[in-house]
């Protein structure tokens, strides 16, 4: 099953709080304006862990998800027909990364 996420809910508002038909019938035949609506702000308030965090994410961000240095060693390797793949330790590598699965 599947359920697309079209980003806006295009259900009609709810009225909460009374009688659908007294604040609908009030509302038109009010000559009234509304009462000023005070604006509150939010805040939020990070734990020291989480800051950290955030400061770890950021960094993590920063850094290079290849090492260039070793990426350019093994092109010139390729280059020069003398890249060699160490069967043996490929085998060892991917047996060990299976043991650390279970």
């Amino acid at each position: 099953m599947t359920n697309k996420i079209d980003g806006f809910n295009q259900l009609p508002p709810v009225v909460t709080g009374g009688n659908k038909s007294d604040a609908a019938g009030s509302a038109a035949s009010s000559t009234q304006p509304a009462a000023p609506v005070s604006k509150s702000r939010d805040t939020l308030t990070l734990t020291e862990s989480a800051q950290q965090l955030q400061k770890l994410s950021e960094a993590i961000a920063n850094v290079p998800v290849t090492n260039a240095a070793q990426v350019q060693s093994v092109k010139d390797a390729l280059a020069r027909n003398a890249f060699t793949v160490d069967a043996e330790r490929v085998a060892d590598k991917i047996l060990q990364f299976e043991r650390d699965l279970s």
